[in-house]
């Protein structure tokens, strides 16, 4: 039997995180989690798209992505915005409607389900259930920042 990737390998082998691996692998603890910690966690998983869009806005205040890379702590918190303790599949997450979950950075965000779609407070869930040894991706369509980032 195939031995299964890591959270890590999952989002390299799908070829559409190239800007999520770069501040993954800016941020050494949170890559030794997604590579080596058994987990299981659950990683919603921002696109290039995403990150393009997340350009923009950078944009409008005079910043980039090569700026966050440059901030660990900044890094830290978009990261760790982004994962939750335990595996959340999307049959799991669709029956949560209208019920928060708390990622690692301690804030909650509220799960819309209806009509086949599950929303994370306002980011779309585009791509369910990538498994992997120690968890499971939930692929979004933007890039989840909390009130607490100053962008």
């Amino acid at each position: 039997m195939e031995e299964q990737m890591c959270i890590y390998d999952v989002l390299v082998d799908h070829g559409n995180f190239d800007k999520l691996l770069q501040l993954i692998d800016a941020n050494d603890g949170f890559r030794t989690l997604l590579v080596e910690e058994e987990g299981p966690y659950t990683f919603f998983a921002p696109t290039d798209e995403a990150f393009d869009d997340l350009e923009k806005l950078l944009a409008t205040k005079e910043m980039s992505i090569m700026s966050i890379l440059s901030n660990h702590e900044l890094i830290g918190k978009i990261l760790s915005h982004h994962i939750v303790e335990g595996e959340l599949t999307s049959d799991e997450l669709d029956s949560m409607n209208t019920q928060n979950i708390t990622l690692m950075d301690g804030q909650s965000i509220k799960v819309i389900s209806e009509d086949g779609s599950i929303v994370l407070g306002d980011v779309n869930l585009d791509e369910a259930d990538l498994t992997a040894s120690n968890g499971i991706i939930q692929v979004i369509d933007s890039v989840m920042l909390s009130d607490s980032m100053e962008l």
